[in-house]
């Protein structure tokens, strides 16, 4: 019978969620680990077809780095479904994905460590740290998959939406937008474009910007 061990680590001071992975990562022994948010609902085949596509991959794309998958969002009630994220699987489709939103869904990602340190960690961000993450693999030339299974049910609270608002997230994205450009994802169209169309986002009340997020941006 297989024992699951569980390990708390706490830090002194909220520095965001950038520098809590970055220490986090440091007490991982595996060579592969598995993100998700306390408050979401893992699968119960997640893991399974996740070491399944990373055993399948590895074989053609030796610098496999991350195996994520779909998520379903529900409110309230885990049955409550109210949305989906649907992310493309190719690492072709993920690159150019990647010029305009976040081509991982960060709560069911499967990363490699070793792959992980030789770019540096998480970075210290205290938004975009996930979109960060992917396109500093993409642009070391490693390999992005997703497999076309809902993995995990993501809690959709107000409050998420609320977090994607505000002058301080626009600004943050603007300025990652055009360092990543820099990083060679995206180009000076794709900077402009994402950054008008989350302009109009931004200046949304949450309510708006909840039905923007559910009903297109992850269908």
């Amino acid at each position: 019978m297989a024992h699951l061990i569980l390990q708390f680590r706490s830090l002194k001071q909220n520095h965001g969620r950038g520098y809590a992975s970055k220490i986090g990562i440091k007490h991982i022994s595996n060579e592969w680990f598995a993100r998700m948010d306390s408050d979401d609902i893992s699968t119960k085949d997640r893991f399974k077809l996740q070491i399944s596509a990373i055993n399948k991959y590895t074989k053609t794309h030796p610098k496999l780095a991350v195996v994520g998958g779909q998520i379903s969002e529900f409110m309230n009630d885990e049955k409550n479904i109210v949305g989906y994220r649907r992310v493309p699987l190719t690492p072709n489709e993920i690159e150019k994905f990647a010029a305009y939103r976040s081509p991982i869904n960060n709560p069911t990602a499967m990363i490699n460590k070793k792959a992980l340190l030789e770019i540096g960690n998480y970075s210290e961000l205290n938004v975009l740290e996930d979109y960060d993450l992917w396109v500093r693999f993409l642009s070391s030339n490693y390999t992005l998959i997703n497999i076309s299974d809902t993995l995990v049910n993501m809690r959709a609270g107000n409050g998420m939406y609320k977090r994607r608002g505000g002058i301080r997230y626009l600004k943050a994205y603007i300025k990652q937008k055009a360092a990543w450009k820099n990083q060679g994802i995206g180009s000076n169209k794709t900077v402009v474009f994402s950054s008008i169309a989350m302009m109009g986002s931004i200046i949304f009340p949450t309510s708006l910007r909840k039905l923007l997020y559910q009903r297109i941006l992850h269908k």
